[in-house]
């Protein structure tokens, strides 16, 4: 008997850096039972042209953070070109690499919101459905009966660290990404 392929939920984002929310968006997205993994895509280049950390160190970062859930969290440089990368692109090669996997696209319910906008979004929808994880006050789906992801932003630890506040972020940044934070001096104020 040949297992069952893997059933697959993409988590995409900047991951500039990854902090807690970011955890607690894969454990409650492997919580669900919809998903027997996470592949966890840092993009290469923000569609907005903020400015992003060096790639290789933020494929580090989303590693350490995400260690541990072992091998059910995958961290794939598939985005690692620097450029803008469209959802339905991504979505498209891993199909063509992996045929047999059934997928689930992993979004916030604040971005569910303007998702409608995203280039070829029903496309996209329909390859892999939408798993929605709620976030505190962002959006207007409520999946999970109460639960909702705290209000912690990339934005939030970079303007901390480059506030000199770094020591503020114990328990929101796993220690391993401040580690390596500190060791890349990374998100300093002034660079």
């Amino acid at each position: 008997m040949t297992p069952a392929a893997p059933r697959v939920g993409i988590f995409g984002g900047s991951f500039n850096p990854p902090h807690m929310a970011h955890i607690l968006v894969v454990a409650w997205a492997l919580g669900t039972g919809e998903i027997d993994e996470v592949w966890a895509i840092p993009t290469g280049g923000h569609p907005f042209g903020k400015k992003l950390a060096p790639f290789e160190d933020r494929m580090e970062m989303t590693r350490r953070a995400l260690a541990c859930f072992g091998d059910r969290v995958k961290v794939l440089d598939i985005e690692r070109e620097p450029r803008v990368h469209y959802s339905i692109e991504t979505m498209r090669e891993l199909a063509r690499q992996y045929p047999g996997n059934s997928w689930r696209w992993i979004m916030g319910s604040d971005t569910l919101l303007d998702a409608e906008r995203w280039l070829e979004y029903e496309k996209l929808m329909e390859m892999a459905p939408p798993l929605v994880v709620p976030r505190s006050g962002k959006g207007t789906v409520d999946v999970a009966g109460g639960f909702s992801l705290p209000d912690l932003s990339s934005t939030f630890v970079r303007e901390e660290i480059a506030g000199g506040r770094e020591g503020e972020l114990a328990g929101l940044v796993p220690g391993g990404v401040l580690d390596w934070i500190r060791q890349k001096s990374l998100y300093r104020a002034g660079e």
